[in-house]
């Protein structure tokens, strides 16, 4: 499996709540940023459109000094967008609650 297709599979899995506590999480992703960065750009950016990532944050993570602080930068930005639509679905998918 391709570097590309493995960070649809990380970001698209139920589990990362709980995964993306662990630095080796962080680690793997970053390095896969990092690939995509250099190897893929438009791809990652697709990436970042489709998971909604602030523009602005990614502007801001792409102007740090050296590439593998863009992109430990930007594996933050995923992951925390990532526990939000997670924390979101949680909150929506709630069997218990009814609607009136």
């Amino acid at each position: 499996m391709d570097f590309s297709n493995e960070l649809m599979q990380i970001l698209d899995d139920d589990t990362l709540v709980f995964t993306a506590l662990d630095e080796t999480f962080k680690e793997k992703l970053s390095d896969r940023i990092g690939y995509l960065m250099q190897h893929q750009h438009q791809f990652l950016f697709n990436i970042f459109y489709r998971i909604d990532l602030n523009e602005n944050k990614v502007k801001e993570a792409l102007k740090l000094p050296n590439e593998k602080h863009i992109y430990e930068a930007l594996a933050d930005l995923v992951i925390a967008r990532e526990i939000k639509r997670q924390e979101t679905r949680k909150l929506y998918s709630n069997p218990t609650k009814k609607i009136l």
